[in-house]
């Protein structure tokens, strides 16, 4: 028998703005040393760039880039057990909740990438261009899309 107790899901708050969940997922991310506050004021400023550079809704700004960029597969090597040096890749479904996400991780790193003055702006450009329907984010998605097509015979052969 197992040792381990089991562990209680933390319960998520709403932002408090926005009232939005992924807007925390964001902030969560964001958080560096605890410091919940700065990172809350980045979130904050990069979506009133965001509104005064598109004169619409952020938070549904937001929304549109992360459905861009979601990610429908994630794929995994697989060896062959003969003694060939044969990997293959094996696309696996992954739950919207995670899809969401690799999709904010990847907002996030590819802001911390680009060139611009702060990091607010650099945030709300890539969230601008991501659900516009442009840029590295999107390009990646779609490549995504295109590879778990050509591995569709592996997709039911997941338990190897």
């Amino acid at each position: 028998m197992s040792r381990c107790s089991f562990t209680l899901k933390k319960k998520v708050f709403f932002d408090k703005y926005y009232k939005s969940f992924l807007v925390t997922l964001l902030i969560q991310f964001l958080l560096k040393n605890g410091k919940k506050n700065i990172a809350m004021k980045i979130v904050y400023k990069t979506f009133i760039y965001i509104e005064e550079q598109t004169q619409k809704n952020a938070l549904k700004i937001f929304e549109q880039a992360l459905f861009n960029t979601k990610l429908l597969f994630e794929f995994k090597n697989n060896k062959d057990k003969t003694n060939t040096n044969n990997t293959d890749q094996i696309p696996y479904e992954i739950t919207s909740f995670r899809s969401i996400l690799l999709a904010i991780k990847t907002l996030i790193k590819e802001a911390k990438k680009s060139i611009s003055y702060t990091f607010s702006i650099k945030l709300a450009n890539e969230i601008i261009g991501a659900a516009n329907g442009f840029g590295k984010l999107v390009k990646n998605a779609e490549a995504n899309k295109l590879l778990a097509k050509t591995y569709q015979p592996f997709l039911y052969f997941d338990n190897f």
